[in-house]
């Protein structure tokens, strides 16, 4: 409440391979990355960071930001959801 203010967006994601030991007997999925010896981890993460400010009815986000605006959209259909780095 007030005409200023701040914050802190963080999102945290982490991904894993459910098939365990047994995961070379069956066609990956292709969802984890590549190592540049082109194997696989069985895990991986991802942090995002957005700041925040508000002064009166404008707001400001630096960061990694996930839009769901008309023109352009986080898509759901990846293991992570795609995020965008920017101001917004």
């Amino acid at each position: 409440e007030g005409t200023v203010g701040f914050g802190v967006d963080v999102l945290a994601m982490a991904g894993f391979n459910l098939l365990g030991s047994r995961a070379d007997d069956y066609a990956r999925s292709g969802l984890l990355p590549v190592n540049t010896d082109n194997s696989r981890d069985d895990y991986y993460g991802k942090i995002g960071i957005t700041g925040k400010a508000k002064f009166r009815k404008n707001e400001l986000f630096v960061g990694d930001l996930v839009p769901q605006l008309p023109t352009i959209f986080s898509s759901p259909a990846r293991l992570f959801p795609q995020t965008y780095r920017g101001i917004r």
